[in-house]
């Protein structure tokens, strides 16, 4: 019989067949660690040397914990969600790309017939590996009763790409590429970006079977001692709780007990050339004045990055701010490009797509001049690029050390030399110590070259030696105090109290006085900024604000049309104040003379701007109006945005590419006009003019549409993405158009959608569904994930309960009325109650008016009667915690946490049930559920804060999976 379970030893078998390569010494040696005695605290793993591949590594040793046969109830210590916490943009495209890669590797492992899944996967996958591989041994460990898929790779988002099933199922193992904010703040119950109601599941899956790694995210010490101190004032099972592990390159940063290379590493054919690679260092002082000090740096970085460069060469050049980093790349001649975190995620794309063949770890030079690479703060963290010279500003060691990285990546080149310039009058900031301090470590290592700005006199002598190796044995030298000068004073870590998480876990309604939770995420004194996003949309002439508003509400913005920016730098562009570039492009580290403004802008009172706020109508607001965490909609005119990303001094008009978002998951949609076409000239110059005739065409044709309409346009969108290879986004969109499009018209905007696309109009009608149907699939579906879990018999038949009485309370005449659109006839006729009415929800008019019609209140929440009529199920039974089926339904639309809103009844119903063989009558008059908060209290203490809302998640995900795939 043929051994289904992997084994430790099948690592290096895993990796060759996902990546084609095998692992170093120290990746193999941590997956013993971790099986041995679990993961370690910090990792300590110079550049170079795939600290990536930790996801692999978390995959892989989930799968041996979960392959394992399972003797009795009780929870796997094997994680269930990895969230992998990077603060750079580019680096977590990267690392997404990863994991993406991995989750398409095991989903065609489900194929394999030595995999031993019973069953094929709802949409058929091409294997990529072969039969009877380690991937497949994988793949069966990780698949779960009842599931299609074995691994979700996403992204944390904002907008409407941030849905509430963003993890399909929680038992699926599932790879979470975030930030500290986006991370920790739904992990402390107050999720940024998203609804209220949202709060409890972000809080239950990021807190709950998990592990976090924070890959050099500023802060994360203070982070994990954060968390670690929270869970310790919660009843939540230690099993059950997030388990934080700290990455980095640097030695000088992580614990003693750091998991770190070895001499196996240092002698390894690949590894070890990595971590001796040729680099030298010249530190470059450059004499610059108050007035023309951001023109002068330019300038000497500009010449710098040609003096090293020969032909064929690729010269990163590191810039403090997105300022700077634009000026550098209008002085270069020649190829070039500028990467920044500070642009919109699919132009991130299609630019990635045109230089990373050029700029990978490995590149073959070309024949031609040198090629420049212009960019930020953004290189430091995980991206793959590999330099042939290096010009960078002056910066703390850790940053040094990190873009020192970039340079001979994989040790290939003999020579590489860095070139590091430092200002002698730049402006002050909260870095500027560090950096002068490393800057004076620098300079006795070696004596700078003094030079006036944009001369480039010849460096003398060899320079001091940069390699990983001798930058750790330099760091090891180094005593505490000098070591934290380097760095920077780190802030004060605010001290977690129970108080602090009673507010937090209060999440619908929040306290009035709600406690903040970025102090406790990244200590006092951080550097930490409030950010916004910013989206650019058409705004054809003549239209209104308000019309404008509602298009733009019907085809909401999403995360990948977005640049996230820090508040008062956008503040500072709108009403046209100066230095609005003058940025960097990390949240946590501002550049020099980047100070927020207090009290309101002037100027730009008369702009008009759309405010999108998650569960909330879109707003027409101002300047001052804008909070952190919005996200904001401009018309295209207004500019500030290119193919690099954000650029304030630019008035040209905005690429509108919200119809390239999408795809990849089935789910995509266009607006048939113009905009389609515009974009893809930019990215696809070729395809532009079939585009054209295409949305001319459907534009012409006439609705209702017929079948055979809509099969005839899949065919003309199927064409189009079969034009060109490559995995491209409009590409993308165009290929799930084609499988699955449809076309519709809303409020006279015509669109062509597929899957769930995100609309705020009626889109598609799922099919109407009895209440007895719904609640039957949900049970089954929350009973099979507690199972899967591993809980105990008692908790296992509460959650089923639950969900089996979730939506008891339609029952309520005045519901039916309203599900059969306010006819009371046609409810009172039908042979049994609904759960669905087949109707689009996002159809608001249409609702509000069968709500009417029916006479059913505003604002009342069937929960309420739900489970009032749950408590009736439950009473007298010993086998299951009675309040817990009670909050677990009260909870599940995320409402009573503590409070259900109170609305009262003034036409109360009565109903009559059959409950255990008795006939109840009750009234809806009780609509007050008074003892909700103390329950809810007890309910806290009892399971742990997280550990309840994972059970809360539990029945809510079931009622979201069942409902869409009702819909699909």
């Amino acid at each position: 019989m043929l051994e289904l379970e992997p084994e430790p030893g099948d690592f290096t078998a895993f990796c060759r067949e996902i990546h084609g390569y095998e692992p170093f010494p120290w990746q193999t040696a941590l997956v013993d660690r971790v099986v041995k005695d679990g993961w370690p605290r910090a990792v300590s793993v110079p550049t170079g040397l795939g600290k990536t591949c930790v996801l692999d590594l978390a995959v892989f040793t989930a799968a041996l914990e979960r392959g394992r046969p399972v003797n009795g109830a009780g929870p796997s210590r094997a994680p269930l969600r990895i969230f992998y916490v990077v603060d750079r943009r580019l680096a977590a495209d990267e690392v997404y790309d990863h994991a993406a890669r991995l989750a398409r590797a095991l989903r065609s492992a489900l194929s394999d017939p030595y995999a031993d899944r019973p069953a094929a996967p709802t949409v058929p996958v091409v294997p990529t590996v072969p039969v009877g591989t380690a991937t497949g041994r994988v793949a069966r460990a990780l698949w779960r009763e009842g599931d299609t898929d074995v691994l979700e790779a996403t992204r944390m988002r904002g907008g409407v790409t941030w849905s509430a099933n963003w993890v399909e199922r929680p038992d699926r193992l599932a790879v979470v590429v975030g930030t500290i904010d986006q991370v920790g703040s739904r992990l402390l119950f107050r999720g940024s970006g998203t609804g209220t109601r949202r709060r409890s599941i972000d809080a239950a899956l990021t807190g709950t079977d998990s592990l976090i790694v924070l890959d050099e995210a500023h802060g994360s010490e203070e982070f994990a001692a954060g968390v670690r101190a929270a869970f310790a004032l919660d009843g939540t099972p230690g099993e059950l709780r997030p388990v934080l592990v700290t990455m980095s390159a640097v030695a000088g940063l992580g614990s003693a007990e750091a998991h770190g290379i070895t001499g196996d590493d240092e002698r390894h054919p690949v590894a070890g050339p990595r971590l001796r690679s040729a680099k030298r260092l010249h530190p470059v002082e450059v004499g610059t004045d108050a007035d023309s000090r951001d023109r002068s740096m330019a300038a000497s970085l500009a010449a710098w990055a040609q003096r090293p460069a020969a032909d064929g060469q690729v010269v990163g050049v590191v810039c403090n701010t997105l300022g700077r980093a634009r000026a550098v790349l209008e002085l270069l001649p020649g190829e070039k490009v500028l990467l920044t975190g500070r642009s919109r995620a699919l132009d991130r794309e299609y630019l990635r797509g045109r230089w990373h063949d050029r700029t990978k770890a490995g590149h073959e030079s070309r024949d031609g001049g040198p090629f420049h690479v212009v960019t930020t703060q953004t290189v430091e963290v995980g991206t793959d690029l590999d330099f042939d010279a290096l010009v960078t500003e002056a910066a703390p060691l850790p940053a040094l050390i990190q873009r020192l990285g970039r340079l001979n990546r994989v040790g290939r080149r003999t020579d590489a030399r860095a070139v590091v310039v430092h200002g002698t009058a730049d402006v002050p900031g909260p870095h500027r110590d560090a950096s002068d301090a490393t800057w004076r470590l620098l300079t006795g290592l070696c004596p700078p070259v003094v030079t006036g700005p944009g001369e480039t006199p010849e460096l003398t002598g060899p320079g001091p030696a940069v390699s990983p190796a001798a930058l750790r044995r330099l760091t090891a030298g180094l005593d505490a105090t000098e070591w934290q000068a380097m760095r920077g004073s780190p802030p004060v870590r605010t001290p977690v109290h129970a108080a602090a998480l009673d507010a937090w876990v209060r999440t619908e309604p929040a306290p009035d006085a709600d406690e903040p939770v970025a102090p406790y995420l990244h200590g006092i004194g951080a550097d930490a900024r409030p950010v916004v996003s910013v989206a650019w949309r058409t705004r054809e002439a003549g239209l209104t604000a308000e019309e404008w508003r509602n298009t733009v509400n019907l085809f909401p913005p999403a995360a990948e049309e977005s640049i996230e920016l820090p508040l008062h730098a956008v503040r500072r562009w709108l009403t046209g104040s100066p230095d609005a570039a003058a940025i960097s492009d990390d949240d946590a580290f501002p550049g020099p003379g980047e100070e927020p403004s207090d009290g309101p802008s002037e100027g730009g009172s008369g702009l008009e701007i759309l405010r999108y706020r998650f569960d909330a109508a879109i707003a027409i607001v101002t300047p001052d109006d804008i909070e952190a965490d919005d996200l904001i909609v401009l018309p295209t005119e207004f500019g500030g945005c290119d193919a690099y990303g954000w650029n304030p001094a630019s008035t040209d008009p905005v690429v509108d590419i919200a119809d390239l978002v999408g795809g990849g998951d089935g789910r995509a949609g266009v607006r048939i006009g113009p905009d389609l076409a515009t974009a893809v000239r930019v990215h696809d110059p070729p395809l532009a003019s079939r585009v054209d005739q295409l949305v001319t065409d459907i534009a012409a044709d006439t609705a209702p549409f017929t079948a055979e309409q809509q099969a005839r346009y899949r065919g003309r969108f199927a064409e189009l993405a079969g034009s060109a290879p490559g995995d491209v986004p409009h590409l993308r969109v165009f290929s799930a158009l084609a499988r699955g499009g449809r076309l519709l018209t809303v409020n006279g905007l015509r669109l062509f959608v597929a899957g769930q696309a995100p609309l705020n109009g009626p889109s598609t009608a799922g099919l109407p569904q009895t209440l007895a149907e719904h609640q039957a699939e949900v049970s089954a579906a929350a009973g099979l994930y507690a199972r899967n879990l591993h809980l105990d018999g008692r908790t296992v038949a509460a959650v089923a309960l639950a969900a089996a009485l979730h939506d008891e309370g339609k029952r309520d005449p005045r519901f039916q009325t309203m599900l059969h659109g306010g006819d009371e006839d046609a409810a009172l006729a039908a042979p049994e109650p609904l759960a669905k009415s087949g109707t689009d929800p996002a159809d608001r008019a249409g609702s509000g008016t069968a709500r009417r019609a029916s006479g059913y209140p505003q604002g009342m929440r069937h929960e309420a009667l739900s489970a009032r009529i749950a408590a009736l199920h439950a009473a007298g039974r010993d086998d299951i915690d009675t309040d817990l089926v009670i909050h677990l339904v009260a909870s599940h639309h995320g409402f009573a946490r503590p409070l259900l809103p109170p609305v009262v009844d003034p036409d109360p119903r009565h109903l009559r049930l059959t409950i255990a063989g008795q006939e109840v009558v009750l009234g809806t008059a009780e609509t007050v559920d008074r003892a909700g908060p103390a329950r809810f209290e007890a309910l806290n203490r009892r399971y742990g804060r997280w550990g309840l809302a994972r059970l809360e998640a539990l029945v809510r995900l079931a009622d979201v999976y069942c409902s869409i795939q009702r819909e699909i």
